[in-house]
């Protein structure tokens, strides 16, 4: 029995632990959620860039035709500016 208890008390202070740290707010994001930037150098981006865009720029038919991801190429240095937009690659 005392076992038992010994493994809910840890259990209950584990889980309070845990709910106390993880309810933290995220941060709202930024930019649009049709756009997907991609995190590439210029290299990597010329050997990938029709494949991306054959795979996610599919065109959706409504009364004008648009396609549903618009992509934009970003270099690796400038990922921790663009960290908090919805889409990144």
């Amino acid at each position: 029995m005392r076992k038992f208890k010994i493994v809910v008390s840890t259990f209950m202070v584990g889980a309070l632990f845990f709910s106390f740290f993880s309810c933290s707010m995220k941060r709202e994001s930024l930019g649009s959620f049709d756009k997907i930037l991609v995190i590439a150098d210029s290299t990597l981006w010329v050997d990938v860039q029709d494949e991306l865009s054959a795979a996610l720029q599919q065109i959706l038919y409504t009364p004008q035709p648009e396609p549903v991801f618009s992509l934009q190429q970003k270099n690796p240095e400038e990922l921790r500016r663009v960290m908090r937009f919805p889409n990144l690659l």
